[in-house]
């Protein structure tokens, strides 16, 4: 008996936007995990998927991660409530993995990047270390902002740097020696992030694309444009100096 799983990136909102081979997979699996952030919301991730694929004849499994910050930020974290929600949602895979039940888990973007996916894959396979997982790439909020905004993120031997919500003390110094910085999902103190950019001279090419292929999508140019609506949670802002 084959035990598969597939984690599958579905994109940062449009549906157009998911690949051929996700679709095609969704619509053979016999099971979808889908991510919520909300114990008591309704998932984004099944949303988006619901307008492409017939969910009818499968089953949703629906797996909560708290949108909570720890220390460490990571899978390396130790966190009661996110371990037991974890824990939760790796039991929840392989007590259908385990009966050869075909399972997709859904992942917004793509898989490899800031996923939450990753923060149960070590205690899959420490659970079973014989189940077979299968990754399916999804189009990125990153390279999606950019193109939403048309810009370059990168030419030639520019350097790129990402950075998560929590950006670093040092991100005045990240500015001057990265060509492209894309900042994820502003967490706190967006006017000190906007005083580095500015005083770093990106100020004016600072773009901010908030919901991306979702509706509401809204692109913003110019931090002093930033200054008096803070963007919300699902937003990527690129800061770009002249490239040569």
């Amino acid at each position: 008996m084959q035990r598969k799983l597939y984690v599958i990136g579905i994109g940062p909102g449009d549906p157009e936007l998911l690949t051929l081979k996700a679709v095609r997979i969704l619509n053979e699996v016999q099971c979808i995990v889908v991510p919520k952030g909300r114990q008591e919301g309704v998932s984004m991730a099944l949303s988006i998927i619901s307008s492409v694929i017939d969910i009818s004849g499968k089953e949703i499994v629906e797996a909560h991660f708290p949108m909570k910050k720890t220390v460490a930020d990571g899978p390396a974290a130790k966190d009661e409530l996110l371990d037991q929600k974890w824990a939760e949602a790796a039991e929840a895979v392989l007590a259908r993995t385990s009966k050869g039940i075909s399972t997709a888990f859904i992942t917004l973007g793509d898989p490899s990047i800031y996923s939450t996916y990753f923060y149960i894959h070590r205690l899959l396979l420490d659970s079973d270390p014989e189940l077979e997982i299968y990754f399916v790439p999804g189009v990125s909020s990153i390279n999606s902002a950019a193109c939403a905004a048309g810009i370059s993120l990168g030419l030639g031997s520019d350097r790129i740097a990402v950075l998560p919500g929590n950006y670093p003390a040092d991100l005045e110094q990240m500015l001057s020696e990265f060509a492209t910085l894309v900042m994820m999902k502003p967490r706190s103190g967006f006017g000190k992030l906007l005083d580095a950019v500015e005083k770093s001279g990106a100020g004016d090419s600072l773009v901010c694309v908030e919901n991306i292929g979702m509706k509401g999508q809204k692109i913003t140019r110019g931090a002093k444009n930033m200054r008096e609506d803070e963007p919300g949670y699902f937003s990527v802002l690129i800061a770009t100096h002249d490239k040569e």
